[in-house]
């Protein structure tokens, strides 16, 4: 059975990716946030996770999710910080081999120009990185370490689809600064911007995230 990875920046874009789950019939999935209650740690579901950055629960996370007793299909995995998601989707490409099945995508916002020289330096010391495939939006500038199309990919880097970040899309699809809200309030604008997205903007980010050319 393939299974994905989803790595992403923050709560935002998790919230967004259960949208896309629920919506398209992806299967079982499960969200991991690593930062999640750390002011108010009272529970221990899947989303109250509080965890320092490669300790023994979130290795504990990855293997549980690789067996194939775990039902689940997806794993999205919520990094909380930009330079992190990047760092931590270079480690587990190298942990997991094209035998194990599993796929794994980075979702990145483009609000930071820095990341492609960040992107550049792993991608040019990472030893498997032509299974690596890279979609860019329009928005994004050219970079000599980064390729547009790699046949027989098996994990994928992709940019969101705006010229900023979702939060700024957000932002300007509902007129909410969906960063002043409170949590349930957030899921609130969450399922309004999702519902007023264009299905063609969906559908691109569900492509680029499940279709594999392997």
């Amino acid at each position: 059975m393939k299974k994905y990875i989803i790595l992403c920046e923050g709560k935002h874009d998790a919230a967004f990716l259960s949208l896309l789950m629920d919506n398209y019939d992806c299967g079982k999935y499960e969200v991991f946030h690593l930062r999640e209650n750390q002011e108010n740690n009272t529970g221990n579901t899947d989303k109250d996770f509080t965890i320092r950055r490669r300790n023994n629960r979130e290795a504990t996370k990855l293997r549980n999710f690789k067996k194939r007793s775990n039902k689940n299909v997806v794993l999205i995995k919520d990094e909380g910080d930009q330079d992190d998601c990047i760092e931590q989707f270079f480690e587990i490409v190298n942990d997991f081999n094209s035998t194990d099945d599993i796929y794994i995508t980075l979702l990145l916002d483009y609000d930071n120009e820095n990341i492609w020289h960040h992107l550049g330096n792993n991608i040019e010391s990472y030893k498997g990185k032509k299974e690596i495939l890279v979609f860019r939006n329009q928005y994004v500038k050219e970079h000599d370490l980064i390729c547009d199309y790699l046949d027989n990919c098996i994990h994928r880097l992709v940019v969101y689809p705006h010229k900023y970040s979702m939060e700024v899309h957000i932002r300007e699809i509902t007129g909410i600064d969906i960063d002043k809200k409170g949590s349930h309030q957030q899921t609130n604008v969450i399922n309004k911007f999702y519902s007023n997205l264009e299905s063609e903007f969906i559908e691109s980010i569900h492509t680029k995230i499940f279709e594999r050319s392997v």
